[in-house]
């Protein structure tokens, strides 16, 4: 394995009896899973950090001689090339990465059979989404031939109302779209929002194109639902893909456990109460650990969405939506059953979630629509939003939330 934009070897080469089947399926994800790192941006992208977007299989064969018992190095019989690693993709290694699944390969005309590329989401095609909701998408675009976003709206009778085409923005060294496709960001985009025929959107649909305005990837449609009356919460987790997903879970229950240290004084006999009447206890309080657990169901799923929601436990990422900031969180859920409703008499399942913070996500919510948040104590008012409870910082430049320390 050798990085795709120089000859510098990442893996050294491994020897492998050659198999009957003539099929070699390599799992590599565990050489790669330090070289990249994506970084979930809550305003219009994600941000990711990729060390190497892609890199070059050669697979070399050796002839065995039977008779001498002598092993002769052929030439390379194979040489694999653009394939891609992006974050920790789980169970994909480099042989599922077929050249026209997940990179976007150029338009073939309309005749063509084959498969448009596919975004990193295993998602059904067409999602229902509260309005509030967020949702982000990722595609590999190794030689740039994504140039448009096209993003289709129509009404409730599913009539087309308006196409746009949104041109795609990003670095020269940037071999993936990410692309945020919330029903907040799409409807308030400078060439869409200033239309009649966004108050009576009901479904938008986005896919892209390339300059000549040839859809190159595979659509994702979106049904917008109004937010109900529960209080919901807005769960974005990384996918076993290494792309993003998201799901409304509602009416979150907040518990509290405290860890209290103390330390004990003696009280004499005179000194039991102040002037003003107190009682002193002989105990004082020097630390407090406290966390922060969260309860939450989900709507109910249909049973392909029921069995995608062990993404959800399993994900080494996983964020809740607070207004315009995202506070990394922890999945508790230990267990998880995937109910079908052809075994559970039709009835369809809820995902119970189950969560935890190192701080209360009910008083970051206070504190952020608070209007008289100090800024004195900031290093850089522009950057940071410090918070006089010491809790956490909010980052205005990653729209992020952290704790301080």
């Amino acid at each position: 394995m050798t990085k795709a934009q120089s000859t510098d070897i990442i893996a050294k080469k491994k020897v492998f009896q050659k198999p009957l089947t003539n099929v070699l399926s390599v799992d590599v994800s565990n050489v790669l899973k330090n070289l990249a790192e994506s970084i979930l941006n809550n305003s219009n992208e994600v941000i990711t950090l990729s060390y190497l977007p892609e890199y070059n299989v050669s697979i070399q064969e050796y002839i065995l001689d039977p008779a001498t018992g002598n092993i002769t190095a052929g030439d390379v019989t194979n040489e694999y090339s653009n394939y891609f690693f992006e974050s920790e993709e789980n169970v994909i290694d480099f042989f599922g990465y077929d050249s026209n699944k997940y990179n976007i390969q150029p338009y073939k005309g309309p005749s063509n059979t084959d498969p448009k590329a596919k975004f990193l989401t295993n998602q059904q095609q067409v999602k229902n989404i509260t309005t509030q909701q967020k949702e982000f998408l990722k595609i590999f675009d190794l030689n740039r031939h994504g140039q448009k976003l096209k993003v289709s709206l129509y009404d409730s009778d599913n009539d087309l109302l308006l196409d746009v085409s949104i041109p795609i923005t990003r670095q020269a060294s940037e071999n993936v779209i990410s692309l945020n496709v919330s029903p907040l960001a799409i409807l308030s985009h400078p060439l869409i929002k200033n239309n009649d025929e966004v108050n009576i959107t009901h479904t938008y649909k986005v896919v892209i194109l390339d300059a000549s305005d040839n859809e190159v990837s595979e659509s994702r449609i979106y049904t917008m639902t109004e937010s109900c009356q529960l209080r919901e919460r807005n769960i974005i987790f990384k996918n076993v893909l290494g792309g993003w997903d998201s799901i409304i879970v509602n009416n979150s229950i907040e518990t509290l456990t405290t860890a209290k240290t103390y330390i004990n004084r003696p009280i004499s006999r005179n000194n039991t109460y102040s002037q003003d009447g107190k009682f002193f206890s002989n105990k004082d309080v020097i630390s407090n650990n406290n966390t922060y657990s969260y309860t939450a169901s989900s709507n109910y799923l249909d049973d392909y969405e029921s069995n995608l929601a062990k993404e959800i436990i399993t994900a080494n990422k996983v964020y809740v939506g607070v207004d315009d900031f995202l506070v990394e969180v922890t999945v508790d859920n230990k267990t998880y059953k995937v109910l079908q409703q052809h075994v559970n008499g039709f009835k369809r399942n809820r995902l119970d979630l189950q969560y935890s913070a190192p701080f209360s996500i009910q008083k970051l919510e206070t504190v952020i629509n608070a209007n008289d948040i100090d800024l004195n104590n900031n290093p850089d008012s522009a950057l940071y939003l410090a918070v006089n409870s010491g809790d956490f910082v909010i980052d205005n430049w990653l729209n992020s939330v952290t704790l301080k320390y």
